[in-house]
């Protein structure tokens, strides 16, 4: 894309494909129902069944019906100024919409009703309701011909898309806070990150868990003795690097607020202080006992519960419509008995249309735009929409064969291989047979079942409990395989056979038997329904999935299922506390809100704190092949997405106005939610680590290995209509209280602003974009994981900031030499931004030999525009001559220091040797620099004339006031 486009039409491309997904959902629930009430239609006096399941799907239909016609309306609002006739006409048409959905909604209350499971009159009752189906029809052909011709006339009209010259940060607001149109203004957010860095010096905080969360916090003491904290502008923080770049601001920041940050006050973090102290007997954060391990442990069952909910009510649906059709058209004949047969001869022309219709569709709008091709250069719509249209009905036209074809012969081809046919089966293939022929005859055989196997087969607990153990093993063993060979393969014949296992066949094997115990409970779901009538007219059933789905959508969200927020938690009671010599003197309540737009800024002019992400997505119109995600940065000015010039602009937000977006009560874009949201390396999607875990995705998702966070995209400008619902009352309500009216009324305007606010989070169901890498540039929400999956150093984001120093801490785990974070940090920079590093760090390495002597090196960044950037990387190496307990840790510890990513419980030698490594070698750093240049290093020139302080001399104080 253009780097003219704005926010604006990411925006248009994202509503329009909401609209399209509804639309789509809309037709698919027609076809779905068609049959149902063709089959009611019939006269059959059985057809309680087809007619109360078509009341199901019709219910399904009016959400969908209703949902695409206001997103047709929101999608004419953005382009249309209001009051015009057209934008009259899709309100119009999504008001007639809302209320044929009434109507619809009344009318199957009496229907479900009329067609009792015990029908007693000699022919099937109507459909019909007199004047309310009437009116229903009058009302819904009414919505479609206006809400359709002001799409379509502003889709496809002559205004298609409003100018790019620039549009509000997060849209305009009427007297009363409602919300208008998105359109073209002169004013712009200030989106220049450069502003509070250009020419000063910027210090980095790699990601690598709390191995370099200990290594840089030895670094920053060094840089803190040294003065050149207090002088930096920014300090950038990555996932671990992160975890103490936020402890050092936070601590600093309340020293200052409590009036304690004088000249004579210990150093943050000083050795000998209560806070170090205290961190060293929180090195265990993640579980540091039984009780806070059994939460973590409930925590992950309580995600892979709703996950299994979830995925179960989406099976039972598929199942129970599925058994129908099989059943009605007879397509298997003898289920449950031996010599089961299936009969493809007789079908109806509605069961070959769902078979093969998606298909058809795909390859008609092929051969439509090759044969239009042969005369003329295919229309622009042809193009786009026939092709968007081919893309979503690609998976439902390998989908649908494979159910209405395949299932009957798979369901023949297990019954005939059960226990009465071959005598059993072991393993998967004995429980697939001995469920489909047990199911199948405990429901229609001559033998009932027992009141156990009635129940494991309708709902298949034991099933899923022992595919659910079996998954989280298996998820378990696949990620040490990735760790294992992050850190580098070592010599053993037997650990790389074992490594090879856990990275090349554990994954798949993962993902295989996901897939394989989903369609042994879809088999054996679908066997019932397929042989039994009684099944097929299990009404409670419904009623249980239905309840089970507003549940979790009232009571859960995509956040609160996953391990964010005990993840979370524990980060903040560790790193984010006061100078206290008790727990309670330095713990905060972490209740306590930390919005970042506040607490990420220096009350004193010292370092502000960054906080970098990564917002995955694979759109080919914004991101590279392989890249899969987008830098997503958390500044105390401005948050959202900061990526190359290929990106549209503005994808950045004041940072105060995105906190209320995110969440109206700020719980989500808090400093500890930034820190763990940089952190979040455990997660389905992993930014240009996907080739790595792309096997595992289907396995993370569905055992919660989940710790990424859907946040609100920047590019969609202005709030959702919830958010600004919650907005409108929650101002209501504080003029009510400062007038000193807290009555009934308040209450319910807080309530009810408390209410949209819940209501505006994203749904446990964004569990499937996650599994099957769904996520979009265009969508409302973007999933923001580890920054290391873009960059795990943050030099790229701080040179996007264009100072003329950055010092950067490293302590990745990349293999020995390589120093492969390095190397794709450079070539990030030259690519998406332009700069040019130049940092030779041959001097480090040890080739398998002796110890190299020094543990850092110096380079320097030549930015497009002019102007230069000197460079200081401190590297987690042994190097030089080291303290003798460093010594004799290296030497008992062969993986010092790399320790593996996934081991994050640290004992209080391993956090002090990698603290001490991190002081040496940075004290080691600045004493070299300070040797070649006693008066001080001149950085770079800057890309501006800024003046940047040298590098001190010894006389300058430990601490200084900011």
């Amino acid at each position: 894309m253009s780097d003219e486009r704005t926010r604006v039409e990411v925006r248009l491309g994202g509503h329009w494909r909401q609209v399209r997904a509804a639309m789509l959902l809309t037709v698919l629930l027609l076809l779905v129902q068609w049959p149902m009430r063709h089959a009611v239609q019939a006269g059959d006096p059985t057809c309680a069944t087809p007619a109360r399941l078509s009341l199901l799907v019709d219910t399904g239909l009016i959400c969908a019906y209703v949902l695409a016609a206001w997103r047709a309306h929101g999608f004419v609002a953005l382009v249309r100024p209001a009051g015009t006739a057209i934008r009259r006409r899709a309100f119009a048409g999504a008001a007639l919409a809302s209320v044929a959905a009434c109507l619809d909604a009344v009318e199957n209350v009496v229907l479900w009703q009329r067609f009792d499971a015990r029908p007693t009159a000699a022919t099937c009752p109507s459909l019909s309701v007199g004047w309310l189906t009437g009116a229903w029809w009058v009302l819904w052909i009414g919505a479609l011909l206006l809400a359709g011709t002001a799409l379509v006339t502003t889709r496809y009209g002559s205004l298609r898309r409003p100018q790019p010259t620039g549009t509000q940060p997060t849209g305009t607001q009427r007297a009363g806070g409602q919300p208008t149109a998105v359109q073209p203004t002169d004013g712009k957010v200030d989106a220049d990150l450069t502003r509070h860095d250009r020419g000063r010096q910027i210090i980095c905080c790699s990601g690598g868990g709390i191995r370099s969360a200990a290594f840089s916090l030895g670094a920053l003491q060094a840089l803190t003795d040294q003065g050149e904290y207090q002088r930096s502008s920014t300090v950038i923080g990555v996932s671990g690097g992160g975890y103490i770049a936020a402890a050092f601001h936070f601590l600093r920041r309340s020293l200052v607020d409590e009036g304690r940050a004088s000249p004579g006050e210990t150093p943050p973090y000083a050795l000998g202080s209560p806070e170090l102290a205290r961190l060293r007997r929180h090195t265990h954060y993640l579980m540091p006992s039984l009780a806070v391990g059994a939460r973590a442990i409930m925590s992950l069952l309580y995600g892979v519960v709703v996950n299994l909910v979830l995925i179960g009510i989406l099976i039972r649906a598929v199942a129970w419509v599925l058994g129908w059709a099989i059943a009605e058209t007879s397509v298997v004949r003898g289920l449950g008995s031996a010599g089961a047969s299936t009969d493809f001869g007789r079908l109806p022309t509605w069961y070959w249309l769902g078979a093969l219709g998606p298909l058809a569709i795909v390859v008609v709008l092929f051969l439509a735009e090759v044969l239009v091709d042969r005369f003329r250069v295919p229309p622009t719509w042809l193009r786009r929409e026939g092709r968007a249209l081919a893309r979503l009905l690609l998976v439902p036209g390998i989908v649908s064969p494979l159910l209405l074809l395949g299932v009957p012969l798979v369901l023949v081809w297990a019954n005939n291989l059960g226990p009465g046919a071959a005598g059993g089966h072991s393993g998967i293939l004995g429980g697939l047979t001995d469920g489909v022929v047990g199911t199948a005859s405990g429901v229609a055989g001559p033998q009932a079942a027992n009141a156990n196997a009635a129940v494991d087969s309708q709902f298949g607990f034991v099933t899923l409990a022992a595919l659910g153990a079996a998954f989280i093993a298996l998820a378990r063993s696949a990620w040490k395989g990735i760790q294992t060979i992050s850190a580098g393969v070592g010599p053993s014949l037997r650990r790389r056979i074992l490594t090879w296992l856990r990275t090349h066949l554990v994954p798949w094997l993962g993902s295989a038997l996901l897939v394989v115990g989903v369609l042994v409970v879809l088999l054996r779901w679908t066997a019932g329904y397929a042989a039994s009538e009684e099944w097929r007219s299990r009404w409670w059933v419904a009623g249980v999935c239905a309840a089970m789905l507003v549940a979790t959508r009232i009571f859960t969200d995509a956040t609160r299922t996953s391990l964010h927020p005990y993840y979370r938690e524990r980060l903040s009671v560790a790193y984010l506390v006061g100078r206290g010599h008790s727990e309670q003197e330095a713990e905060r309540a972490y209740p306590t809100p930390l919005p970042y737009s506040r607490y990420a800024v220096s009350p004193d002019g010292g370092p502000q704190l960054v906080i970098v992400g990564s917002a995955n997505a694979a759109d080919a119109d914004f991101i590279p092949p392989d890249r899969g995600c987008v830098p997503f940065v958390f500044d105390p000015e401005l948050t959202g997405v900061a990526g190359d010039v290929t990106l549209p602009a503005e994808g950045l937000e004041p940072t105060a106005e995105y906190e209320v977006r995110a969440d109206y009560h700020l719980r989500d874009v808090t400093l500890p939610g930034a820190v763990a949201i940089s952190g979040a390396a455990f997660a389905p999607l992993t930014g240009r680590n996907n080739a790595g875990t792309r096997p595992m995705r289907l396995l993370f998702a569905v055992v919660n290995a989940r710790l990424g966070v859907w946040l609100p995209n920047p590019y969609w400008g202005t709030t959702s209509p919830a958010a600004a619902l919650a907005h409108r009352c929650g101002e209501l309500a504080g003029r009510r209280r400062d007038e000193g009216r807290t009555g009934m009324l308040t209450r319910l305007v807080s309530a009810t602003a408390y209410a949209a606010s819940i209501a505006d989070k994203p749904g446990a169901h964004q569990l499937f974009r996650e599994a099957f890498g769904r996520a979009s540039m265009y969508d409302r929400r973007l999933y923001v994981t580890d920054g290391g999956h873009y960059d795990n150093l943050g030099l790229v984001e701080a040179l996007r900031r264009r100072p003329a120093r950055v010092v950067v801490i490293d302590a990745s785990n990349d293999v020995e030499d390589s120093f492969a974070a390095v190397g794709s940090a450079i070539a990030s920079a030259r690519m998406d931004l332009g700069v040019d590093v130049n940092l030779d760090l041959r001097t480090l390495q040890r080739h398998g030999g002796q110890r190299i002597g020094r543990g850092w090196a110096r380079g320097h960044a030549t930015y497009p525009e002019g102007g230069t950037a000197d460079i200081l990387l401190v590297k987690a190496v042994l190097a030089g001559d080291l303290c003798w307990d460093l010594e004799t840790y290296a030497l008992e510890h062969p993986d010092f220091p790399r320790h593996t990513t996934g081991d994050q419980l640290y004992g209080e030698f391993d956090f002090e040797a990698y603290r001490a490594l991190g002081e040496t070698l940075t004290r080691d750093l600045l004493h070299q620099v300070e040797r070649e240049h006693p008066r001080g290093v001149p950085a770079g020139n800057g890309p501006a004339a800024v003046p940047t302080p040298n590098w001190p001399t010894d006389d300058v104080p430990a601490v200084r006031p900011g």
